[in-house]
């Protein structure tokens, strides 16, 4: 779903994710990338202008330290899954856990763009 939303959104997505995924990445609209050793350098390769933004949706640390070694604002850069070691990378937290984004502004944004658009219908 974080493919879809970004990709709708406008964004250039790449996607780290096992060999196996590559083609629904690929589906989403997303550039897949093999997880795993020299991960920045691949996505170096794929994202010559640089990556402007990272979303860890899976928790490991190979996530977090690739995201940080690319991303250089690190309020650009957020977890719902690493909070331990986000929070240890100065990363943006979300979810609900104690010191977290619970979201509300992002929800109570969304809830407003619904409301407008059915009533566009």
């Amino acid at each position: 779903m974080g493919v879809q939303l970004a990709v709708a959104r406008g964004a250039t997505v790449v996607a780290t994710a096992s060999k196996a995924k590559h083609d629904l990445l690929r589906e989403l609209g997303a550039t897949p990338v093999a997880c795993g050793s020299g991960l920045a350098d691949r996505v170096r390769g794929i994202a010559p202008q640089g990556v402007h933004a990272a979303a860890d949706l899976v928790g490991t640390d190979e996530a977090v330290d690739v995201s940080v070694e690319l991303v250089s604002n690190r309020s650009r850069i957020a977890t719902i899954a690493s909070y331990e070691r986000g929070n240890r990378a100065g990363i943006r937290l979300l979810g609900g856990v104690p010191g977290a984004d619970p979201g509300t502004e992002i929800r109570e944004a969304a809830a407003a763009h619904r409301k407008i658009a059915v009533g566009q219908r």
